[in-house]
């Protein structure tokens, strides 16, 4: 699901649509001004939370939209209510379960500290008042928060007198001799943290970036910049979720979007070759209360035929599900009964996590004897 701005009868204004159906876009702003700027966030139940900037003579203020589905029309209110006041550049995501939260840049000409990061969250459908996480006389911009649904606590970053500055997660984000600006983050509870911001400190154009793994010893952060590592030309705007980070590249048009899948590191051994005669599912992946498990014996006839001494290995299994830091989170043991010399086509574990399991990755592992499989899967809250 996307959201886009687009001219109707003179006026910029705010539509949703789904690449991947055939509804007609939904347009959700009618304004007599300009609406642009537009983030999106869609809630475990497939609800849609938008945002957007709605720029009038004299001032901008911040519109917020909710619906059922992406498909079906819904309402949208005035979020900031500030006839005086330049709201702009709104970003919305998810935290701790269920709460819809906003941010927003802020400028108040006659006052002393003029600019303010805004927020406010959306709670059993009531919303909170509005509260300044930061201020400053000098300018902040470009707020961001972690598109990745955070766990206890907000997480997100903004530029602060030309640093890119990141708020909770788990911190980061060190200065540098240049401008730095359009910083973006991804984090999973308190395992790692992907962040990126533009950086112009070599006298060039680049992309810094800087990753966190709690795993990694003695030291936490690594930093590497874009044109260093991918093509040596011009890139900007980055955005990330979980590990998966685009850009623009490029100085002149036609620019280009790229995308990396930046992994993460783990301190569990996975099996990215499994063997062809046993498989293991997750289902619903990623999940938010519990995941079924399955292990599968794709040919049990190879196992009787060619590989009869495996039956007794196999007989006992044992599976042990591990988060990125090598730690066992759960485990799970049992045995096939093999009858008759036939053997079960397949198993069966129902995972339904502890209330304190935290939102994030986790890895799977089976062992059959001599045999291991392994699957990723996302718990999120």
């Amino acid at each position: 699901v996307i959201v886009y701005e687009s001219d109707s009868a003179g006026f910029s204004e705010i539509f949703l649509e789904c690449p991947y159906d055939f509804c007609t876009p939904l347009r959700l702003s009618y304004s007599s001004g300009f609406c642009t700027m537009p983030a999106i966030v869609v809630d475990d139940s497939g609800g849609v939370h938008v945002v957007w900037q709605y720029n009038l003579l004299g001032n901008s203020e911040i519109y917020y939209y909710y619906s059922s589905s992406y498909c079906v029309p819904g309402t949208s209110i005035n979020l900031s209510h500030s006839s005086m006041i330049y709201d702009t550049y709104p970003t919305i995501s998810i935290f701790n379960g269920q709460q819809v939260h906003v941010l927003w840049r802020s400028e108040d000409p006659p006052c002393e500290t003029p600019y303010s990061i805004r927020h406010a969250y959306l709670s059993d459908r009531i919303w909170s008042a509005h509260e300044a996480i930061a201020y400053d006389w000098m300018h902040l911009d470009h707020p961001s928060l972690d598109y990745c649904h955070g766990e206890d606590s907000l997480s997100a970053c903004w530029e602060n007198r030309g640093d890119a500055f990141f708020y909770g997660g788990n911190g980061g984000g060190d200065s540098t001799t240049g401008f730095s600006g359009y910083p973006v983050v991804s984090t999973v509870g308190l395992t790692w943290s992907y962040l990126y911001w533009e950086d112009n400190s070599d006298d060039r154009e680049d992309i810094m970036a800087q990753n966190y793994y709690d795993g990694l010893s003695p030291h936490h952060w690594t930093s590497y910049k874009f044109r260093d590592v991918y093509d040596d030309v011009e890139v900007h705007y980055p955005s990330v979720s979980n590990c998966c980070v685009i850009w623009t590249q490029g100085s002149d048009a036609p620019y280009e979007v790229r995308f990396r899948y930046e992994e993460y590191p783990t301190a569990v051994e996975e099996f990215q070759v499994q063997p062809t005669e046993y498989s293991i599912t997750a289902y619903p992946n990623p999940f938010n209360h519990a995941t079924t498990i399955t292990f599968e014996f794709n040919n049990p006839a190879y196992l009787q035929i060619y590989s009869s001494p495996r039956i007794t290995m196999l007989a006992d299994w044992q599976v042990k599900i591990y988060d990125l830091a090598g730690h066992i989170i759960s485990e799970f043991h049992g045995n096939l009964h093999p009858s008759n010399h036939n053997l079960p086509n397949h198993e069966e574990i129902l995972w339904a996590p502890e209330p304190t399991v935290p939102t994030g990755i986790y890895i799977i592992r089976a062992d059959f004897g001599d045999i291991q499989l392994s699957k990723r899967v996302i718990f999120a809250k």
